[in-house]
Formats: structure tokens, C-alpha cells, sequence
């Protein structure tokens, strides 16, 4: 970990570095790199502890808005199942829509545009 970063600048595995580093340190092993603060690891400052924890919390609150996208985008790839949607006969399909003019790539490119519209919007709200 860079020493001149405060712990709310800090990435997942930089805290997780300083949380390995001070459970070596608990357990009695030398670690002895400083802080910003100038305070080793092992003697963490109540501020900078606070702020490691506020970190820690913002990072948790973050990871819970990402699952529930993901949870949302796996729940929506069930929702055509074959059961209730068999898989078409693609060929008999392309020779009917080019009958009309249409091609099958044309129809399977504007869904393939919904769907990753959809999925889109679920990750662009996740991201905010």
C-alpha cells in the first residue's frame, strides 16, 4: 500500500492489505509500515480507524447495490424458458422473414439491442 493514501482513497484490496497486515501484527510478527498519519499498523489512530471502518462500510453498501443487479440480470435470464419457448426452427424462420423482406439477422440483431438495453439500465443504476 502507497503510504501517502488516506484510507477513504483506499481500494477493497488495499483495506484488505491493512487488515492482513494488522492481524499479523496481533499475532505478534513484525509489520512496521507507516501511515500517512505516521502511525504503524499496529498502532492504528482512532481516526484513522474510523475511517477505515466508514470505508469498509461504503465499500459493503457498494458490493450489496452490485449483487442485487446481478441478482436482477440472473433473474431475468430465466425469463423465456424452453419449456414455454422452444427453441425455433431458425432456418424455416430466416426463408419466411426473407419472404417478407426481412432478414434473420436483422430481427436477431434488434433483440439482441433490447435485451442488452434492458440488462444496460439495470447496471448503468447500479453504477450510480
Amino acid at each position: 500500500m502507497s503510504d501517502d493514501k488516506h484510507p477513504t482513497a483506499m481500494t477493497f484490496d488495499e483495506l484488505l492489505e491493512i487488515a492482513r497486515r494488522r492481524w499479523r501484527q496481533l499475532r505478534g510478527e513484525a509489520v512496521g509500515e507507516e501511515w500517512s498519519c505516521g502511525h504503524t499498523a499496529g498502532a492504528m489512530c482512532q481516526e484513522c480507524y474510523r475511517l477505515l471502518a466508514a470505508r469498509a462500510h461504503e465499500l459493503a453498501e457498494e458490493n450489496l447495490g452490485v449483487r442485487e443487479a446481478l441478482q436482477e440480470i440472473e433473474t431475468w435470464s430465466r425469463a423465456y424458458p424452453l419449456t414455454v419457448f422452444p427453441e425455433p426452427d431458425l432456418k424455416k424462420a430466416a426463408e419466411l422473414l426473407k419472404a417478407g423482406g426481412l432478414t434473420l439477422d436483422a430481427v436477431s440483431a434488434s433483440v439482441m439491442r433490447h435485451a442488452l438495453d434492458g440488462v444496460g439500465k439495470i447496471v448503468r443504476e447500479a453504477l450510480k
